[in-house]
């Protein structure tokens, strides 16, 4: 059984099920709709550290074989890249520059982690955000990268600390590589609430109360797929919070939530 496919949320409620909790998480990838992202030797985080730690497709034979590369950009800051850079560098390939919007200062990666890119050779380069995938044709019907261009970041944000960073578009540089890593986060797959579901979704999140009910009654969430990604002790705390509500919800107590 697919929800969204074989079978609606409604459908559960209409087969007895009193409460349903959504715990889908934000495992699809984003990009940033910058051109060349579409490029064959462009990828995100999430396929390379499956294929690598989960498919070896670094090992020979492998039926879901790598690109083995010279130069590698990755682009973000946060634990994710670091994982991406860190793997790529350990894997051969000679250069590994990690590009981030980002001050060293205001990196999401831990100090850490930051230390351990130093440690393995791993350039950082701060204050720059992708604007194009830089190309060349190999034949009539094949491109290949060549290199990403960067616009200079300002700031990453605003007055009130939400995330809207400022580029000057005047300054821009140009790293070599090819092979580009995405690791600007991950999103919520929402495709399975049908026309029929009445939750409500913000930012591609769905609304989720302290108490971790949505606009439809009887249905609860919590974790990534309401917070955007954050950890898994998080997560697994949301996941419980619900779980009480949702007896609470059966048994026909009010719902609150205890401090």
């Amino acid at each position: 059984v697919v929800i969204g496919r074989s079978m609606s949320i409604d459908d559960l409620f209409d087969d007895g099920f009193e409460a349903v909790y959504i715990g889908s998480g934000a495992g699809l990838p984003r990009f940033m709709g910058i051109p060349g992202e579409s490029l064959k030797e462009v990828y995100s985080a999430n396929e390379y550290l499956t294929r690598v730690n989960l498919m070896k497709a670094y090992q020979p034979g492998s039926t879901t074989p790598i690109y083995h590369a010279r130069k590698v950009a990755v682009v973000g800051g946060g634990n994710v890249a670091v994982d991406v850079a860190v793997t790529a560098k350990r894997l051969g390939v000679p250069k590994v520059t990690m590009i981030c919007l980002e001050s060293r200062e205001q990196m999401p990666a831990g100090r850490e982690e930051i230390e351990r890119v130093l440690e393995e050779g791993i350039e950082i380069k701060n204050g720059w955000g992708p604007m194009e995938i830089l190309k060349e044709s190999v034949s009539s019907e094949e491109d290949r990268i060549t290199g990403v261009r960067f616009k200079a970041c300002v700031s990453t944000l605003d007055g009130e600390g939400r995330f809207a960073p400022v580029y000057d578009e005047a300054r821009q540089m140009e790293e070599k590589a090819d092979v580009v890593f995405m690791a600007v986060g991950q999103r919520s797959d929402l495709s399975f609430l049908d026309s029929v579901c009445r939750v409500e979704t913000d930012r591609g999140r769905i609304k989720a109360s302290e108490d971790h009910s949505t606009s439809q009654e009887g249905i609860f969430a919590a974790g990534d797929v309401t917070t955007g990604p954050a950890t898994v002790v998080r997560a697994l705390a949301g996941g419980r919070e619900a779980a009480v509500m949702m007896n609470r919800h059966m048994e026909g107590a009010p719902l609150s939530v205890e401090t």
